[in-house]
């Protein structure tokens, strides 16, 4: 019998071990919700893309903390979910192109841009350490231009070229890449992108520069002075 030296698997700090709980919570209370719904088959499916929809909302920021401590989902995030559960299946179920196999068509590009797609009014309202000003009571209601200011401070060329960079580097979802080449494009005739769009650009250019996309006119300076808008 030959020996096998297999690398020991590094165990998780609190940290992380509290991370897997908290989703472990969200999961099940998920699929919880998604029976009290009364739906029935590709459970799985949708819950999984409902919770990653709800990510991408949070830009990755789900109250790990607070679902740690109380052990529960808030009232909030249950209401958002039952919202994603209905509109995800749609467009799994319902709206995936003719004949095309449910479980197959989950697996593909297509179907999370699908996702991506679908607008959903969550209206959450909660405290600001977790949820971003993009799905806050506040900006679902209009918020202020301050946002769009920023916008419109980042050069037409820097939004082409994030469209660019995240198809060549596979980093960006075509959804996103349409967003950044749409910002652009509106930019660049001299037109001021609305709210929505702007709102979408912020969290786009903060997830590409997380991927590690630089461009020469998106200098330090101007990154500074967005930095209060951006960062908020």
């Amino acid at each position: 019998m030959n020996n096998l030296i297999r690398e020991k698997r590094r165990e998780p700090d609190e940290t992380e071990f509290k991370r897997f709980i908290t989703l472990a919570i969200i999961f099940k209370r998920a699929e919880s919700l998604y029976n009290e719904l009364n739906f029935t088959g590709y459970r799985a499916n949708v819950v999984t893309y409902a919770i990653a929809r709800l990510s991408y909302e949070l830009q990755s920021k789900l109250p790990y903390e607070e679902i740690w401590s109380k052990q529960s989902v808030p009232l909030q995030l249950i209401n958002a979910l039952k919202l994603l559960l209905t509109g995800v299946r749609e467009e799994i179920v319902d709206n995936r192109p003719s004949g095309e196999n449910i479980s197959e068509w989950s697996k593909k590009d297509q179907c999370w841009t699908a996702v991506l797609n679908r607008e959903f009014d969550l209206r959450l309202e909660a405290p600001k350490s977790w949820l971003p000003t993009s799905i806050s009571s506040q900006s679902s209601q209009g918020g202020d231009d301050s946002i769009i200011k920023a916008i419109v401070k980042i050069p037409s060329d820097v939004w082409f070229a994030v469209a660019n960079w995240g198809k060549e580097t596979e980093s960006l979802y075509p959804v996103q890449r349409k967003i950044a080449f749409d910002i652009g494009k509106v930019i660049n005739n001299g037109r001021t992108p609305s709210f929505k769009q702007s709102e979408s650009g912020k969290k786009l250019i903060l997830r590409a520069r997380e991927l590690g996309f630089v461009h020469a006119e998106l200098s330090t300076e101007l990154l500074e002075s967005l930095n209060e808008i951006f960062e908020t």
